[in-house]
């Protein structure tokens, strides 16, 4: 499937002075079963403050059973079928059809500042040394109270360094990862090392960056290279992206270890090493139960006070919800990779498996060829 862009995104009333000097773009979203997404973001990537004759948008749809792909069509814009289903996949695919100098991958529930490209682009000029940039990853302000809630915990993950999805940045520094979701690079350093793997049940983006870092490119993070990313909406699909994010983060940790953070292994083995040490210590001494259960409460009731002055009272709830989440399926997924190692070609969205034909290897990490 290959539909041809009859109303292209970027702002066709831009300055059109100097457009040979101005890299073309292409936009590379992979998708499936987004429908409720499309509109929105088409309609931000049309808003661009970047030229539409240097600029392309493709989507990479996974055989979507809703209406994704008719939305982007009937939008006019391209789109191309993703066989392999799963997001690493659809970018390959779409990387194989972009004809852009710089590549900007992202995602279907994301919309842009105006001047997400135009900054991007500005900041490869000005810094030649850099072959990726990546910028804030923020909560729509529309946002249900729960997103609203996994917003919140993302934003502890970065305090505490185990995450790249920030909502602020302070200046232009330099980064070992980028966010899968605002992730732009220079062609040139792409075709060093696509296609990226599909065999991980997720953190493929993780093992992108790091195969780039380990060719001497070099990434960072700016201010202004920013876009709006709606997170999970409900508890299920949370807990879901949590176990699913702490099998892929072990994955790739097991290939390169330094890609643990950590804060990943004191999440993975933390709690559950808590709760057998109360079961122990309280069958000898069964008040410890009892203390075990007021700390816990103790530290919800804080984190709903705090929050609640910061956010609301219904966003506050949820965040407490949102952490307990956190603390439970991240180890839990954790422990089954550890323990019981999913099936490197694993699909999590088809519950099967796929077909990774010649990408496979055996450590795709450190054996794709140079």
């Amino acid at each position: 499937m290959d539909s041809t862009t009859t109303n292209p995104p970027g702002n066709s009333s831009a300055p059109s002075a100097g457009l040979q000097e101005l890299p073309f773009v292409s936009i590379v979203i992979p998708t499936r079963n987004e429908e409720v997404f499309m509109a929105s973001c088409i309609k931000s990537l049309r808003e661009l403050d970047y030229p539409a004759e240097r600029l392309e948008v493709i989507f990479a749809d996974g055989r979507s059973t809703d209406r994704t792909a008719a939305i982007a069509k009937e939008m006019g814009c391209r789109v191309i079928d993703n066989t392999g289903l799963k997001c690493s996949a659809g970018r390959n695919i779409g990387f194989a059809a972009s004809r852009g100098d710089i590549i900007a991958f992202t995602d279907a529930d994301c919309t842009f500042e105006r001047e997400w490209i135009k900054n991007a682009v500005r900041h490869f000029q000005q810094h030649p040394e850099f072959a990726g940039i990546s910028g804030p990853t923020r909560v729509p302000p529309n946002q249900d109270h729960f997103g609203q809630a996994v917003g919140v915990v993302y934003e502890l993950a970065g305090m505490a360094g185990s995450t790249v999805h920030l909502d602020g940045v302070a200046t232009l520094f330099e980064a070992d990862d980028l966010p899968g979701c605002n992730a732009i690079y220079r062609r040139s350093a792409l075709e060093t090392v696509m296609p990226m793997i599909t065999e991980l049940y997720s953190a493929e983006d993780v093992a992108l960056n790091a195969d780039l870092k380990r060719r001497g490119y070099r990434l960072a993070l700016a201010p202004d290279v920013t876009l709006w990313h709606f997170k999970r909406s409900s508890p299920k699909r949370f807990w879901k992206q949590m176990y699913s994010y702490a099998i892929g983060r072990l994955q790739v940790g097991k290939r390169d270890r330094s890609l643990m953070k950590s804060t990943h292994w004191a999440m993975g083995f933390g709690p559950p090493l808590i709760v057998v040490l109360t079961v122990v210590l309280g069958c000898i001494k069964p008040w410890i139960f009892g203390f075990a259960a007021a700390g816990a409460l103790l530290m919800a009731i804080a984190m709903f006070v705090v929050y609640s002055m910061k956010k609301s009272l219904k966003t506050a709830a949820w965040v407490v919800v949102a952490m307990g989440i956190l603390v439970c399926a991240w180890p839990l997924g954790f422990l089954r990779e550890w323990f019981w190692p999913v099936p490197s070609s694993y699909d999590p969205w088809q519950k099967g498996r796929i077909a990774v034909g010649a990408q496979a290897s055996a450590d795709p990490l450190t054996q794709r060829s140079r």
